[in-house]
């Protein structure tokens, strides 16, 4: 798994809690804390990140639109972040995307500790 090792580490090391971000429709970032962790992808098998989105949200509606989201998550100074293609699963699904979660991951920081300020 690789930088999926790293990841999981960081979001143990932090409670399971990481920034979530996505694109608003003008470009600006919408941000928030999520819970999210490494998992495998439970349509396909295959290892990635999963995040708890709520349903009926403005973050919902954008990755609907959007369709990619990036993940950070942190251990202090130490940080990953995952940036890919989403893949919605749950009861607020859209029906033509049969569930989305982040999978497979893109790593953006793929040695988040060169990327460590002193």
């Amino acid at each position: 798994m690789g930088n999926l090792d790293h990841v999981a580490r960081l979001s143990a090391a932090d409670h399971g809690l990481a920034v979530f971000t996505v694109a608003r429709p003008d470009g600006s970032v919408h941000a928030s804390v999520v819970s999210a962790g490494v998992l495998d992808d439970p349509v396909d098998g295959s290892p990635g990140v999963a995040a708890v989105v709520g349903g009926g949200t403005r973050k919902l509606d954008l990755l609907r639109q959007v369709g990619r989201a990036t993940l950070v998550f942190k251990d202090g100074f130490d940080w990953s972040a995952v940036a890919g293609p989403i893949r919605l699963i749950g009861p607020d699904a859209a029906p033509s995307s049969c569930g989305r979660t982040l999978s497979p991951p893109t790593p953006v920081a793929p040695d988040s500790r060169a990327r460590r300020r002193p």
